[in-house]
């Protein structure tokens, strides 16, 4: 009895064991299973903040260092490399040219300098002691044409307008008396050329409505012929230079499905007897742009009116001559390689602005055929066209012709006429292939053909090629 006492108590001791070590395992899978799934979470979360880590240094910039503050030196030069600094964005453009020119002619410059540029007539023929007229090819090169510019923006006012600027130049600068000639006593030396400013301007542009002042293109002739030669077809048809002017422009509502564009300002001559007279000229231009028939055009219409002083001259007496002159003109946009453009102009006292003859203010005045003094200006009449043609995206070919004519030659005198002439005609063509972005090849021929008042008819062939890199 006492045995089986015993065994019982055996059974019941190794059963409850058994049951509170399967308890116990049950708990520890439990709890091995939560360290796992903790375990995983955690490594989610590590892989959550690197990628958060990573994203933040990638949009916040690294930070600069600030260096130890250093004594400022006085007037210490700046480092080799370093550019011209303003407050204002500045784009440096321009190219440098070399041209080479073959006259048939004898053809001068436009300048003291021995310019390759051509005069803007053919040259009147020298005669010699037998009667003889005298022609004899010229052959120039120089590289003054090239050309250097900057163009200015300043930040965006608090009124929304914009303001830019510009400031050009070449090389084609009156000498002062000192000329590359090796007859002459002030000689400067092979190659030296003077800077001379063509464009100093600003530029305010608010909504429709915009403020120009400064030296420029005369805005009431802004179509110009696209030569090689630097003197264009002026005086020869081609109307309008740059000079010192101040004008409004003012961009209207569309009209007729068009824009209208109407410009009014006014010009310094730099006419000494314009200067005397104490007033500017007045100019105004009017453009309307739209497409027709598919075709881009731009027709425009203006005009000039001023006067000269001859207080200073006591041979014309006390009075005034008035400047006047009309233009007109057309742009025609075809295609993208095709357009078309000409303008036509018509007015009294136009030297100044490249119309008429350019001789001396003195002549311009007129005198008449009995020798007296005339109060008349010389009248005149001109006009150009051009054609041109891009056959391929790197060729560009232009053609064109140009006419200017006397009007009243009656009121010049036979002894004055040395430099007069009563028509000038000029024919041209051109071509410029474009070798790469920066480099261009072109080579030019034009025709001159001039009638002189005292009967004499001169002409000139003359041939140009200039190589361009631009920048």
């Amino acid at each position: 009895m006492k045995k089986f006492y015993m065994l019982v108590f055996s059974l019941l001791f190794l059963s409850q064991s058994a049951v509170i070590a399967h308890a116990q395992d049950t708990d520890i899978q439990n709890i091995l299973k939560r360290l796992d799934t903790l375990e995983q979470e955690n490594a989610a979360l590590k892989a959550q903040v690197l990628t958060l880590q990573e994203k933040q240094m990638a949009a916040v910039p690294a930070p600069v260092s600030t260096p130890a503050a250093t004594p400022v030196v006085a007037a210490a030069a700046a480092p080799a490399g370093n550019f011209l600094q303003t407050k204002l964005k500045t784009e440096l453009y321009g190219y440098v040219a070399l041209t080479a020119a073959y006259d048939q002619a004898n053809a001068g410059s436009s300048s003291v300098l021995n310019s390759s540029t051509a005069i803007y007539q053919a040259p009147k023929q020298a005669v010699s002691a037998t009667g003889n007229a005298k022609h004899r090819d010229n052959l120039r090169a120089t590289a003054q044409d090239t050309r250097i510019g900057f163009n200015f923006t300043a930040p965006t006012t608090e009124s929304g307008a914009n303001v830019t600027g510009n400031i050009e130049m070449d090389f084609s600068g009156n000498a002062g008396g000192f000329i590359k000639d090796a007859t002459s006593a002030n000689v400067t030396g092979s190659g030296t050329y003077f800077p001379r400013l063509r464009h100093a301007y600003l530029t305010f542009d608010q909504n429709k409505w915009g403020f120009t002042a400064g030296q420029t293109w005369d805005f009431f002739a802004p179509i110009k012929a696209d030569l090689l030669n630097c003197a264009a077809l002026w005086r020869a048809g081609d109307f309008g230079y740059r000079h010192p002017e101040v004008y409004l422009t003012n961009k209207w509502v569309n009209i007729f499905g068009g824009k209208l564009t109407t410009k009014v300002g006014a010009i310094e001559s730099e006419d000494p007897f314009q200067e005397n007279s104490g007033t500017p000229v007045a100019g105004v231009y009017t453009s309307y742009n739209k497409k027709i028939f598919g075709v881009d055009s731009t027709f425009g219409v203006g005009g000039i009116y001023g006067k000269d002083s001859l207080d200073t001259l006591t041979a014309y007496g006390s009075h005034n001559i008035p400047i006047y002159a009309t233009v007109v003109g057309l742009q025609l946009k075809f295609t993208d390689w095709l357009g078309f453009k000409t303008q036509g102009f018509t007015g009294s006292k136009l030297n100044s602005f490249m119309g008429g003859p350019g001789s001396s203010s003195t002549l311009n005045l007129g005198l008449n055929d009995a020798g007296s003094t005339s109060t008349k200006g010389v009248r005149s009449t001109g006009g150009f066209m051009q054609l041109t043609y891009k056959p391929v995206k790197k060729v560009e070919t232009n053609f064109g012709a140009g006419i200017d004519a006397v009007n009243n030659d009656a009121y010049f005198s036979s002894d004055r006429t040395s430099a007069i002439w009563s028509t000038n005609r000029s024919y041209f063509t051109n071509l410029k292939y474009n070798l790469t972005k920066e480099v261009v090849l072109a080579v030019e021929y034009q025709y001159l053909h001039t009638n002189y008042l005292d009967g004499m008819r001169s002409t000139d062939n003359r041939v140009q090629t200039t190589i361009y890199y631009k920048f």
